[in-house]
């Protein structure tokens, strides 16, 4: 059965790249005026033809372009949560997860886990040395890779929920109101039609990610509490990541603007 579920969810996940390349319109990221430091400013998507491009530059307000591009930086920014943009293409969600997977933090977060694991000998199987670091490295990036697009793409085009992060910015209230926002997010996201709906994508899409590791970790890491504590790692380091969004347009403007 584990294999199999492995089987379709690569069907899956072909079969909406197709649909991805025939019908999608590419939703790109832009990256803001930078000053010592880059910061990545998420489109929500791609605007009407002729329509002029709504962009401002204080922390947690939307940014919105006619064309977008895939990008290296990391896409801290975000929508604003008064915002209701159109709904995504499958297409659109298809870049969205790819970006996750082309960024900075795409390479330097696996390699930190890897370094980790490899200290704590995680997977005694992988062995010691520079090829034990390549097994933890490779592992550790099929796991996030995975989880990226079963979360921001797959479910969501199933599921039809939007997968992109709403911020509340700073006129949503205090710090300790905007972090628990931000964490409630894996359970809590939009639909397609931007009504607020239990997260399914984030809990299943990473439960099925977790499930997915049994097709290439070793016979020893594949019992039901090693997936089920990769699972809860996956919903932790997500709902991380959303804290991470709602404060970064902060964060840069105060460390890079002085204020």
């Amino acid at each position: 059965m584990k294999t199999l579920s492995g089987y379709i969810c690569a069907v899956a996940l072909f079969s909406a790249a197709i649909g991805a390349a025939t019908h999608g319109r590419a939703q790109e990221i832009t990256v803001a005026d930078l000053p010592n430091a880059p910061a990545a400013i998420m489109a929500p998507a791609a605007v009407p033809d002729g329509a002029s491009a709504a962009a401002t530059a204080s922390p947690g307000s939307s940014q919105d372009t006619a064309t977008t591009h895939l990008s290296f930086w990391p896409k801290f920014g975000s929508l604003s949560a008064s915002d209701h943009p159109p709904a995504q293409s499958v297409g659109e969600k298809f870049l969205y997860a790819t970006e996750d997977n082309i960024d900075v933090f795409s390479i330097g977060v696996p390699a930190m886990s890897a370094g980790f694991k490899q200290l704590t000998k995680a997977t005694p199987e992988f062995g010691k040395g520079p090829p034990a670091y390549g097994r933890y490295y490779w592992h550790s990036w099929v796991d996030r890779a995975s989880e990226d697009y079963c979360v921001e793409f797959i479910l969501p085009a199933i599921t039809r929920e939007d997968s992109r992060y709403y911020s509340l910015g700073r006129a949503g209230g205090s710090g300790w109101r905007r972090a628990g926002y931000a964490v409630t997010r894996v359970l809590v996201t939009r639909t397609d039609s931007q009504k607020e709906t239990f997260n399914a994508s984030e809990v299943i899409g990473a439960g099925v990610a977790a499930g997915l590791t049994n097709l290439y970790y070793p016979h020893g890491e594949r019992s039901f509490s090693d997936v089920g504590q990769r699972w809860g790692l996956d919903i932790g380091f997500d709902a991380a990541a959303f804290v991470l969004r709602e404060f970064w347009p902060d964060l840069n403007h105060w460390l890079f603007h002085g204020q």
